[in-house]
């Protein structure tokens, strides 16, 4: 097994009985590996194992690899955790089911945190991980405004999840490219001037936000906004409580935009009168309308 020779390797990060043998985690291997190599590509996590095998002493090295294993161990965790609960339900050790449901969430939160861990590393040595590079996963990243969950919550408060970010790149990617360039703005100098890129980020966190509560489930969401959807539905009824999230939704996407206004606004003031309206900024979606 790739990155693990021993069970107390394993244990390092996840505390299972020292009983478990290693083998009784296989099954579980095979596919959390291949989430890893779809991240980061064959060639990169190739040259991790090997420097794994080999006891590389480069602490570059050193560090990916203790983030290979951590994301591991716990994506191997979560399938073996409920592959085993009729054998642990048999026993002293028997579980309720939100002592279940909260043990995964953290195994999930800490594969996510590790692998975003994992691509800050890979980034930042370009010279010792060439290859990742070719990756789709270092191609988008590299067009974001926000590189990691920590500047993210910045702009809005996701808890710091890197599991919430993670699955919330691909949203990213899109306001960037459907809704910022589009009106004009250039990502590469948004730090031209202090309060425009507050505006341009706002905007972006916002709008991220938005389409995520729009598109994920519940559990999906962080913590502070699931919260405070909870709230609200214990003020209503049922019937009600169904519109909360296209409620959100609504609340988030006009945030948004007002953050934009404030971006065309600068931009605007640049052109000296030059800036022309795109063709599509006057839709009944967006609660405004410019005139020409």
């Amino acid at each position: 097994m790739d990155f693990f020779q021993y069970i107390d390797e394993f244990r390092k990060y996840i505390q299972i009985p020292a009983s478990v043998k290693l083998e009784a985690l296989d099954p579980s291997f095979r596919p959390a590996k291949r989430k890893i190599i779809n991240l980061i590509g064959k060639a990169t996590y190739t040259k991790i194992k090997d420097a794994y095998t080999s006891e590389s002493e480069d602490e570059t090295l050193k560090e990916a690899i203790e983030y290979v294993q951590a994301a591991l161990a716990n994506m191997m965790h979560i399938d073996y955790f409920k592959l085993s609960a009729s054998e642990r339900n048999s026993t002293e050790n028997k579980m309720y089911k939100y002592q279940e449901d909260q043990t995964i969430e953290i195994n999930i939160s800490n594969t996510w945190t590790e692998l975003d861990n994992l691509l800050e590393i890979l980034e930042a040595n370009n010279t010792v991980f060439p290859d990742f590079e070719n990756t789709d996963a270092y191609k988008v990243r590299d067009k974001l405004i926000f590189k990691n969950a920590r500047e993210f919550d910045k702009e809005y408060g996701i808890d710091e999840s890197a599991y919430f970010y993670m699955r919330t790149v691909y949203i990213q990617y899109e306001v960037i490219t459907d809704v910022l360039t589009k009106r004009g703005v250039d990502i590469e100098s948004i730090n031209q001037d202090e309060k425009y890129e507050y505006a341009v980020k706002k905007s972006l966190a916002y709008e991220v936000m938005a389409r995520a509560c729009k598109q994920f489930d519940y559990l999906e969401l962080p913590k502070s906004l699931r919260n405070d959807m909870y709230n609200e539905m214990r003020k209503r009824d049922f019937k009600q409580s169904t519109s909360i999230k296209e409620e959100i939704f609504q609340q988030l996407h006009n945030k948004a935009y007002d953050y934009l206004l404030d971006v065309e606004d600068w931009i605007q003031k640049q052109n000296a009168g030059t800036y022309e309206v795109p063709e599509d900024v006057n839709s009944e979606d967006n609660k405004f309308f410019f005139t020409t």
